[in-house]
């Protein structure tokens, strides 16, 4: 965590940087795993930015300098959706907020919107975004105006479409968000929910 005990004026884009510096170390070490036939390991990282109670935490004899709160409880959520959308990094719209788009490409970072959601626990949406990592820049900005299409027509219901712009993603390479996506559009021309605002509910934490 960052801007605790000490405020850091730059605390996301140091949040996301960081991300970023750890999957290019995770890629270097699997890559190593790789050609010495052990192991590889994934993980997931969930970023929020916010206001979080920071400080020592448990009794007088033992206790741990630590973060608690709704901003941190969000932040964990989202790191355990990485799986879900096949993503290392997603981050919560408070985070792109709080650094604004503009930063994020002057620092060449990319990111992508890939749902809205509600998170478990929760009674409002939010819109979360994928942090691409350095190896995969090339590939999502080559699909990223039609991934936003096939959102887009997910979000307004047209199941059709999307699985369509879906379809002709996956032609190009494997992409999770996209095949999240698609597999939503085709169960939902099947079966299409009583209600729709675009948004999905996270049953999972």
């Amino acid at each position: 965590f960052w801007g605790a005990p000490l405020i850091n004026s730059s605390a996301t884009l140091d949040a996301i940087s960081a991300g970023l510096l750890q999957i290019d170390a995770l890629e270097q070490f699997n890559k190593e795993n790789r050609e010495a036939g052990d192991v590889e390991i994934h993980i997931g990282i969930g970023i929020s930015t916010g206001l979080a109670v920071v400080g020592n935490m448990g009794s007088h004899e033992r206790f741990d300098y630590t973060v608690m709160g709704d901003t941190v409880n969000l932040a964990s959520r989202l790191e355990g959706q990485t799986k879900t959308y096949g993503v290392h990094i997603i981050v919560s719209e408070y985070t792109i907020a709080d650094v604004t788009p503009e930063v994020l490409k002057q620092n060449n970072i990319l990111f992508r919107e890939i749902d809205k959601v509600m998170v478990k626990g929760k009674k409002q949406p939010i819109r979360i975004f994928e942090i691409v990592e350095n190896s995969n820049i090339s590939f999502v900005r080559d699909i990223n105006e039609i991934f936003n299409e096939a959102r887009n027509a997910y979000y307004e219901g047209d199941w059709a479409t999307c699985r369509e712009k879906c379809k002709e993603i996956m032609l190009k390479g494997t992409d999770g968000p996209t095949a999240v996506l698609l597999a939503r559009s085709e169960a939902y021309i099947d079966k299409p929910p009583a209600v729709w605002q675009g948004v999905y509910e996270l049953l999972s934490k």
